[in-house]
C-alpha cells in the first residue's frame, strides 16, 4: 500500500518499476523533512513518508507506526558525489 502512494505521489516514476522505487530527496519539502529529522526519524524514511503522505503529521503516522519499508530508495538529483 505504502508503494503504491509513492508511485501515485511522484509522477515521474518509471513504468514498470522494479522492486525498488527511487524517491528523489528534492522531491519533498525540506523545511517538513528538517522536522522530521530534529525529531530523530533517519533522513531516508522521512523522504519516503513525507513522498507518501505530502503532509507532515501523516508522515509522522507512518513513521511512529513503522510503515515505511525498504522498497524506496532515496537519490539525490544534481551532482553526483565520489566517495573512492
Amino acid at each position: 500500500m505504502l508503494r503504491a502512494g509513492i508511485l501515485a505521489s511522484l509522477h515521474d516514476a518509471p513504468e514498470g518499476a522494479a522492486d525498488k522505487v527511487e524517491v528523489p530527496k528534492s522531491s519533498v519539502s525540506s523545511l517538513r523533512l528538517q522536522q522530521l529529522e530534529k525529531m530523530g526519524f533517519p533522513t531516508e524514511k522521512a523522504v519516503v513518508a513525507l513522498a507518501a503522505t505530502g503532509q507532515l503529521d501523516g508522515a509522522i503516522s507512518l513513521l511512529i507506526d513503522d510503515q515505511i519499508g525498504e522498497e524506496a530508495v532515496v537519490i539525490s538529483k544534481g551532482k553526483k558525489s565520489s566517495t573512492s
